[in-house]
């Protein structure tokens, strides 16, 4: 009915192209932008909880510089953190900071000191050059692991010696090996922080044994944090240790609101291109249903004329335009599925991670998601067509008959 007899070709193709590739573009720029914010803000999750750990348990009277007052925690302790639902590990660190010298350069750094039951999944995952150093509870190590920014800001390599100094009530010095190169990507992180023994970050804070910064503590499921938070928070939030420290929980989101404020701003980023799509979507097919009803005026009159009624030829329309929208979605999900296939497996997009935080760009791809997408701009493009299609009922057949 929508073809020509003569040539087989469809009437309007132009404007039907058009409509149907005004779906697909209009898809796949929502799924692409649903995608990269989503990945975006798992990668950035993933690298602060990684390094720093979703749950941290500090001292209440802790500022927010790197000179921290300690808490005491003991393996009893440690034990009754571990029972909690849904806490998977339970680890201790200290910080200090202090001063990188070379003889060209100096920089400043954070000395983070960990022990032998540190988790170092995240860091053999980073691990760039060289390997993770002997982290140990009652002796020194000798040995750092450091970003590879600090490596390249002073010109350092693996198995360099480095003197690291240290400022109290005296000045302590400290010459290590490096053996290991890290890279998470997370300035906060790659411009401060080189890892040792715990044994050592003791020492050079003075404190007495059992004596830390804090406990890091990892979740099974990001998703249930806040319960676990809870759960946490009502076990050990104002309990003194044997010093007379306050133990305080906080999250991840607690120790970087501006970062995560920032993340939460894609997702009105998000919104906005959502409704912007959708608007080019439906404005191209409702475009190309009323030149379609325009260009078959005639042929509407002949089936008036026939005794069709105006749902009947309705219904011929919208049918057709269905048809449009789901090649439009099936071309839209192709493109869109495609670029998520060949950038996860390639990563052709690089970003610049001293800005971004990635070294490309992230995708993630939830199935609940993707089909609600594609539901949405189905169910809203054929009702924004059932008011343009009533314009059928307009054509009288004595008049659309008459002209060729």
């Amino acid at each position: 009915m929508f073809q020509n007899q003569k040539n087989k070709q469809l009437v309007s193709k132009p404007s039907m192209f058009i409509a149907m590739w005004g779906v697909a573009i209009g898809l796949l720029v929502m799924l692409l932008a649903l995608f990269i914010v989503m990945g975006f803000k798992a990668q950035i999750r993933a690298t602060i909880a990684g390094f720093g750990a979703p749950l941290q348990v500090a001292n209440f009277d802790a500022n927010r510089s790197f000179e921290t007052t300690p808490i005491y925690v003991n393996d009893s302790l440690r034990s009754q953190l571990q029972q909690i639902e849904g806490v998977t590990t339970v680890q201790r660190y200290s910080l200090k900071p202090g001063i990188i010298k070379t003889k060209e350069d100096f920089q400043g750094i954070v000395f983070k000191g960990v022990g032998k039951a540190y988790d170092v999944t995240y860091l053999t995952k980073h691990l760039r050059e060289g390997r993770l150093p002997h982290f140990s509870d009652n002796k020194a190590s000798n040995e750092v692991l450091i970003s590879s920014r600090i490596a390249n800001d002073l010109h350092l390599a693996c198995g360099d010696k480095i003197n690291t100094y240290y400022v109290g009530s005296d000045i302590r010095a400290r010459r290590f090996t490096v053996t290991g190169i890290y890279a998470t990507n997370f300035s906060e992180f790659d411009k401060l922080f080189i890892l040792g023994d715990i044994y050592t970050a003791t020492r050079l804070n003075k404190w007495k044994a059992n004596q830390v910064t804090g406990v890091e503590l990892f979740v099974a499921d990001m998703e249930q944090l806040p319960v676990v938070a809870t759960a946490l928070s009502d076990k050990i939030d104002g309990r003194e240790d044997p010093y007379g420290s306050t133990y305080y929980t906080q999250t991840l989101y607690d120790l970087y609101p501006q970062l995560f404020a920032w993340l939460d701003l894609l997702d009105n980023n998000v919104v906005i291109i959502l409704i912007l799509m959708m608007g080019v979507s439906g404005f191209t097919m409702v475009s190309g249903l009323l030149i379609l009803i325009l260009e078959r005026t005639q042929m509407i009159g002949v089936l008036k004329a026939l005794g069709a009624t105006d749902w009947f030829i309705q219904r011929i329309f919208l049918e057709f335009s269905v048809y449009l929208i789901t090649r439009g979605l099936l071309i839209g999900n192709f493109l869109a599925l495609l670029f998520y296939f060949v950038q996860s497996r390639f990563h052709l997009l690089s970003l610049d991670p001293s800005v971004y935080y990635v070294d490309s760009v992230p995708l993630l791809f939830d199935a609940g998601l993707w089909l609600l997408i594609n539901l949405i701009v189905f169910v809203v493009t054929v009702s924004i067509l059932v008011a343009p299609s009533f314009l059928i009922a307009k054509i009288r057949p004595a008049t659309s008959i008459r002209f060729e």
